[in-house]
């Protein structure tokens, strides 16, 4: 099986690469080798490449940049997984999108379910709905996983800010204005894997 693994770099494309190596054939990609801002860049990329299955774990995740580079923002997580979807399609490939909490406001008392209304608060959120939507549109075959508080041994994420705030600090001092639940990016990246790897 051929895989186009969008992110390569960052906490899940690195769990998704080591995963997966060796059972299928991965093209690992990051800004270096494909630009997911260009969207002629990426339909050469994908229809050189024939992948049976795209993983895009590539985001613009910086939630206060967004707010400041809107453009470039949607640029990565709204257009460019949509071009991926469209070459999907034609390819008849599998897409495995990674998409964010984000999209829904917090006001819920409960946890939300797919169902649920979505009404992002920032900029950030309104481009991962806006990637979601239009992959959807594309009539490729795809799957969507809306995720929040990921963590790894690599990389910027909430865990390891605490674990070296612990270390370096006699007090913690954290908003404690959301509620999440930290996840790993291997108990993620797992099962997706066995889902790409199953038949269709």
């Amino acid at each position: 099986m051929r895989v186009l693994l969008t992110g390569s770099n960052g906490q899940l494309g690195t769990e998704f690469r080591t995963l997966g190596r060796s059972a299928a054939e991965i093209i690992s990609t990051g800004s270096r080798e494909l630009d997911l801002t260009n969207e002629q860049e990426i339909r050469r990329f994908v229809r050189e490449v024939k992948p049976e299955v795209i993983v895009n774990t590539a985001a613009f995740s910086d939630i206060d940049a967004a707010e400041r580079n809107w453009d470039a923002c949607f640029a990565l997580n709204a257009i460019a997984p949509v071009v991926l979807a469209e070459e999907a399609h034609r390819l008849d490939a599998l897409l495995i999108h990674y998409s964010t909490d984000q999209i829904f406001d917090g006001c819920k008392a409960g946890p939300y379910t797919e169902a649920d209304a979505t009404s992002p608060l920032n900029v950030y959120g309104a481009s991962k709905l806006a990637g979601e939507q239009g992959i959807a549109s594309s009539f490729a075959r795809a799957l969507i996983l809306r995720l929040g508080w990921i963590y790894s041994a690599r990389g910027e994420n909430f865990v390891r800010s605490i674990l070296h705030l612990a270390e370096h600090s006699q007090e913690l001092q954290v908003a404690d204005d959301q509620v999440g639940a930290p996840t790993s990016a291997m108990a993620v990246v797992w099962p997706t894997w066995m889902n790409c790897s199953a038949p269709p």
